[in-house]
């Protein structure tokens, strides 16, 4: 900054100029070939992506997301308040902050959408979720993007196929439910040490979704799998059993070889004193009182390797005795989270099941009611729309309805008989 105002060299005094004229012919043209300048009255929300471009320096215009605490990060200024505000509050925000931070004296800031919040699309639907928003897009161009209706309400031949292929998915889902529920009695037998599968051991809403026969037909391989994993079991129990057993052997054994070790040392004690004694009567030579020290040595190590054999003995009882314990303990936890897994997998199941249930049931509706009426569905269009603040706008819409970004559409299939206008 000299005297107030900010130097520009010539450079970028050109680069500033070619982008103002770039600006002034995209507005006068028409011509967009980067994101979508939305109009000023736009109201900025989380998860909107802004560009910002700051037509007084030689920076290309970056992109700012804005967060969930409704601010965009910029530069040398940080934190700037944006959700809630028109695209022409935000552009005088940033201009004033600039200003107000002496970063610029009076920048030249241009403020567009880069790419806007995402709308989400659920209900009768192939596929639900979130989608890019398009600007004019309409509801009907929305049911489009999710995969359209979920059953083909205007073709006859398709909804047959449809349904042929929907019970075969049905029995196919009916079939894992049952080896799931097969699963499930498994791990439950195993956690409570039964030695066959149990149908009354299953949770009475799990029992509401299986076939009982089925359950009877996978059932016999669960049982064996019982038979062979509780016989593994078994023998690694066993086998550990057995080594605590030796080990436990062999320290009584070193308690005895302790005990008859700490006997020849005190005897080895007694006969150096008496050696002792008679080399100093001059009965004896020191070489014998040489040897009885040399024997007291010798009885000391051996009985210090006898209590050091017996220390390692006891840690690896001790050693042996957790790592059974850490078998049964190991045992059961796997056991419990395999009977969750297959909980788990058994409300993925149901959902499913009930998915495709209420699919088969659309369809049947579609085929009693083209029968009787040339009409056989219609759409109906309901649009959740966040409000400036927190609220939160339910409208029933057209199909030609524009939506706007963070838009969240639920399309449903009415069948004639369960038509609101029909009979008014």
């Amino acid at each position: 900054m000299v005297g107030g105002h900010r130097v520009i060299s010539r450079f970028q005094f050109v680069i500033s100029f070619q982008k103002l004229v770039l600006v002034f012919l995209v507005a006068g043209f028409g011509i967009l070939t980067g994101p979508v300048l939305a109009e000023d009255d736009y109201l900025v929300s989380v998860g909107d992506l802004l560009q910002v471009d700051i037509l007084d320096d030689s920076e290309e215009a970056r992109q700012y997301s804005v967060g969930s605490d409704g601010l965009v990060q910029l530069p040398l200024i940080g934190g700037v308040s944006v959700v809630d505000k028109s695209l022409g509050q935000v552009r005088d925000t940033i201009h004033a902050t600039y200003v107000s931070r002496e970063i610029y004296v009076n920048p030249m800031i241009e403020v567009s959408v880069a790419a806007y919040r995402k709308i989400f699309i659920s209900g009768d639907v192939k596929t639900p979720g979130f989608y890019d928003f398009h600007p004019f897009i309409t509801a009907e161009q929305a049911l489009g993007l999710a995969g359209g209706p979920i059953i083909s309400i205007n073709n006859e031949e398709a909804r047959v196929l449809e349904r042929r292929s929907l019970t075969g998915q049905l029995e196919s889902n009916d079939a894992d439910l049952a080896s799931a529920a097969a699963e499930l009695a498994r791990f439950e037998a195993l956690l409570t040490d039964a030695d066959v599968v149990s149908w009354d051991a299953l949770p009475a809403n799990v029992q509401t979704l299986v076939d009982k026969d089925q359950f009877a037909q996978m059932a016999v391989s669960e049982n064996q799998i019982i038979a062979l994993e509780r016989g593994n079991s078994e023998v690694q129990e066993k086998l550990l059993a057995e080594s605590i057993k030796d080990a436990a052997l062999e320290i009584e054994l070193l308690i005895e070889r302790g005990t008859q070790q700490e006997a020849a040392l005190a005897d080895s004690r007694t006969e150096l004193e008496r050696v002792n004694e008679m080399v100093e009567k001059g009965l004896q030579s020191r070489n014998a009182l040489i040897q009885a020290q040399r024997q007291i040595s010798n009885d000391s190590a051996q009985s210090l390797q006898i209590q050091q054999q017996l220390a390692a003995g006891e840690r690896r009882v001790d050693d042996l005795k957790r790592e059974l314990s850490r078998l049964t303990s190991d045992r059961s936890q796997r056991l419990l989270t395999e009977k969750q897994a297959r909980l788990n997998e058994i409300d993925k199941l149901t959902s499913l099941r009930n998915s495709m249930t209420d699919r088969m049931d659309l369809l049947t509706q579609f085929t009693n009611n083209s029968t009787s009426s040339g009409s056989e569905a219609r759409f109906k269009f309901q649009i959740r729309r966040r409000e400036r603040g927190d609220g939160i706008a339910t409208l029933e819409v057209e199909g030609i309805a524009e939506l706007v970004p963070g838009d969240s559409l639920v399309v449903r299939v009415i069948p004639v008989e369960t038509d609101e206008n029909v009979g008014q």
